[in-house]
């Protein structure tokens, strides 16, 4: 994940990733953690789940995030809890046999070396570790999100940068290419599924969950060869969230459709 993409978000992440702390719920659940198991978060984001994961095991609790700014609100709101910080990105984790479970939440998404993380994520386990991760899947990861975002590609005001935008997600289209990478990585995959999760949301709703995520994405500094222009931020949400406002219901809400990957694999 780029540092960059992120700092805007850090504050409001925790209130606003809806949708991405539903699915980590049933990733938890998944993963049994229990008794003395030492966790590993990666991609932890302003630690929400990291401190869920702190109050099922009496073992040590890490995170680790690329972002200064995620990392700095997780800190700062975990101050007295007993939860360790690291400043690396999944493909940088130096562990080496430390940790019983690893986890990825809605952070999968964003590696750039997904082999090299996924190696990395491995060597930080123990032989018989568990490996759980739930993150948007395919290209067509909500379709409510491209319809806002193919609008922004269109607009006047921003089709011209827009057509500079780089796309920073690392996607697959099958279950069969996500457990071939962890495979590759030495994992053995238990379970591998990709789900459909529709949630109805106020128009409202939907833009704070849109802001948790994919617009660090599509307003990254860093996935355009250029300074962004002025303004182009400012346009770039407005269209967006009229698209969301124009794709509501009669009854004033708009389903919002994540195809989610979920997958449990386990160190040999």
């Amino acid at each position: 994940m780029g540092h960059d993409r992120f700092s805007e978000a850090a504050a409001e992440y925790s209130r606003r990733a809806v949708v991405q702390q539903s699915a980590a719920h049933s990733l938890l659940g998944a993963l049994a953690i229990s008794g003395a198991d030492d966790v590993l978060d990666v991609g932890c984001g302003t630690g929400s789940l990291t401190m869920l994961a702190r109050g099922m095991t009496k073992g040590r609790v890490a995170g680790a995030d690329p972002s200064p700014a995620m990392l700095a609100e997780a800190r700062r709101a975990r101050e007295d809890v007993d939860i360790e910080f690291y400043h690396y990105a999944a493909e940088e984790l130096p562990f080496n046999a430390e940790f019983d479970v690893a986890f990825a939440n809605s952070s999968m998404q964003w590696f750039t070396d997904p082999p090299r993380a996924f190696a990395a994520i491995r060597n930080a386990l123990r032989p018989g570790g568990r490996f759980g991760a739930q993150a948007p899947a395919t290209s067509g990861y909500c379709p409510q999100f491209l319809r806002a975002v193919g609008e922004a590609a269109r607009h006047a005001d921003t089709a011209a940068t827009f057509a500079t935008f780089k796309n920073p997600w690392f996607f697959r289209e099958s279950v069969d290419e996500y457990r071939w990478l962890l495979e590759g990585a030495g994992f053995r995959v238990i379970r591998a599924a990709i789900e459909q999760v529709a949630t109805p949301m106020a128009p409202e709703m939907a833009m704070g969950v849109f802001e948790s995520g994919a617009a660090a994405g599509y307003l990254g500094a860093s996935c355009y060869p250029a300074p962004l222009p002025q303004g182009y931020a400012e346009a770039f949400r407005r269209i967006v969230k009229e698209s969301l406002e124009r794709q509501a219901g009669p009854d004033g809400l708009v389903t919002l459709a994540f195809h989610r990957l979920f997958i449990l694999a386990r160190n040999p």
